[in-house]
C-alpha cells in the first residue's frame, strides 16, 4: 500500500508542475476565439454521434453556413 500511495503522490506532483508549466504559456487572442469555435464543433459533433447511434437524426442545424443570417 505504501508504494502505490508513494508512486500516486509523485504522479499528482508531476501533474501540478506540467499545469503550472502550461498556465505560464499566453496565447493571442485570435488564437483563443479559434480554440473556442473549434471546441463548440467538437461538441457540436459528439451530440450528433450519440444522437446517430441511438438511432434519431441530429438534431436541428448544426452548419454555421446555413445559420439565418445574426443568429449563429
Amino acid at each position: 500500500m505504501q508504494v502505490a500511495l508513494s508512486a500516486l503522490l509523485d504522479y499528482s506532483d508531476h501533474e501540478r508542475a506540467k499545469w503550472r508549466a502550461w498556465r505560464a504559456q499566453t496565447i493571442s487572442r485570435e488564437r483563443l476565439a479559434l480554440h473556442c469555435v473549434l471546441h463548440e464543433i467538437r461538441h457540436f459533433a459528439q451530440i450528433a454521434l450519440a444522437a446517430r447511434l441511438a438511432g434519431s437524426p441530429p438534431p436541428g442545424e448544426h452548419d454555421l453556413f446555413f445559420y439565418p443570417e445574426g443568429k449563429p
